[in-house]
């Protein structure tokens, strides 16, 4: 989870942002005016929906420039999950996972659920209902890694689903200093 810095900020004097991981905070200050300095950054997103399967495969990938400075940069990925029905549109569900990775060398990992509505019983009065489901989802990976330019990071993710599931997703590359 992301949290943004004011200036002034004990960890980040010209502002930034804090992001909390399984292995601890990062954070991602603002730098000064120039190119390498504190907070240069990168970005890719991904417009189009990747249909997910059993196997993990790219959702997004981003290569480190050349003449980008050698150093630590937290790496963000923000991944949205849609599920749409395959025939039936209720009581499909199920889990996407996806992996954060520089190279072959894991970041972070986070999976959600997601599901269409299902029909169901109610005792009283008698009949049926339906539950809602979550049709979409979302997660945010995090990790702090130390890049040189040509480090290629990818974020993968599969579908263990008994319906269509699509991603999409951004990767933010920002130097931590």
């Amino acid at each position: 989870m992301g949290t943004a810095l004011p200036v002034g900020d004990s960890h980040c004097p010209r502002g930034g942002s804090s992001f909390s991981a399984a292995n601890g905070t990062f954070y991602a200050c603002n730098g000064a005016t120039g190119g390498g300095g504190l907070g240069t950054s990168y970005q890719e997103r991904a417009l189009d929906r990747v249909p997910l399967a059993f196997d993990f495969h790219d959702v997004i990938s981003l290569t480190v420039p050349s003449g980008a400075p050698s150093a630590d940069y937290l790496v963000t990925a923000r991944i949205g999950v849609h599920l749409a029905p395959i025939s039936e549109p209720t009581g499909q569900g199920g889990t996407a996972a996806c992996t954060l990775l520089d190279g072959n060398a894991l970041l972070d990992e986070d999976q959600v659920a997601v599901s269409l509505s299902r029909e169901v019983l109610v005792p009283e009065p008698p009949g049926t209902g339906f539950v809602a489901g979550i049709t979409d989802a979302s997660m945010t990976l995090v990790g702090r890694n130390g890049l040189a330019p040509g480090s290629v990071l990818h974020v993968q993710c599969r579908g263990l689903v008994s319906a269509t599931a699509t991603a999409t997703a951004s990767l933010t590359v920002i130097k931590a200093g």
